[in-house]
């Protein structure tokens, strides 16, 4: 039997982070622009309703940026995105340090609150384990490796960095996925991807690996349906080992 390759997206994937980066997000913007969103219950709604289109950090500033200058409702597309990331880039790139400074001080300072604002999805490190006696587990994230490498041992899986990709050599999934392959030496039509994230499998789905989108992650219901129309599985967490080793049938 081919050796076959699992890449996991982690947040929305293993984990619901959503209150942790949240709140990591509010608080950089906050130290970047002086404006206190943090205890604001409306706007922090509104964030969290448009988690589906923030890919990673410097998506955040967007975001938080339009909402606060009403030119944003319920979506926004990569277009969109690109162009406010060009237009403001020298305030994002300060951005996306303070927000990995933040969230290192929220693990640093309070580990046992940094934790708690991040949960497992039912089910889903049951399944990685069972799949990782058989088969190569690695994981790709727009998260800092160390973090990661972190909370996956803090639940019980045991992996060591080199079966990690994170924001350290680049936020782009298609070098994600080229650097895993090449370092276990997996083909890519022997590699599911797996994310939530609906641009992100735009993003990489010419690339020749098999794509699965989870259900329970940060997408839209037509987010969904448009991914079931283009031949994606669309997972659920039921039976989910049996899902994912029935997309290389």
């Amino acid at each position: 039997m081919k050796m076959k390759m699992f890449i996991f997206d982690i947040d929305g994937v293993i984990f619901d982070s959503i209150k942790e980066t949240n709140t990591a997000a509010l608080q950089a913007f906050k130290e970047i622009e002086e404006k206190d969103l943090t205890k604001d219950a409306g706007f922090l709604e509104k964030l969290t309703n448009l988690r589906p289109y923030i890919r990673n950090a410097k998506d955040y500033y967007v975001i938080i940026r339009l909402i606060l200058e009403g030119k944003i409702t319920d979506n926004v597309s990569v277009k969109q995105m690109n162009s406010c990331i060009e237009k403001w880039k020298s305030k994002i790139d300060l951005f996306h340090k303070k927000f990995y400074e933040v969230r290192g001080r929220m693990e640093k300072l309070d580990y046992d609150n940094w934790i708690s604002l991040i949960r497992p999805y039912p089910g889903v490190i049951e399944t990685i384990k069972s799949l990782k006696e058989e088969n190569i587990l690695s994981f790709s994230t727009a998260k800092d490796i160390k973090s990661v490498f972190i909370l996956l041992n803090k639940f019980g899986l045991d992996f060591t960095e080199d079966h990690f990709v994170g924001n350290e050599i680049s936020l782009d999934k298609n070098v994600h996925i080229k650097t895993l392959s090449e370092r276990f030496g997996i083909p890519f039509k022997d590699i599911l991807f797996i994310d939530d994230l609906f641009f992100q499998l735009m993003s990489v789905k010419d690339s020749g690996v098999k794509l699965a989108m989870p259900s329970w992650g940060y997408s839209t219901e037509d987010q969904r349906r448009k991914a079931k129309e283009m031949g994606i599985s669309v997972l659920t967490l039921n039976n989910l080992k049996q899902q994912l080793m029935e997309v290389f049938e």
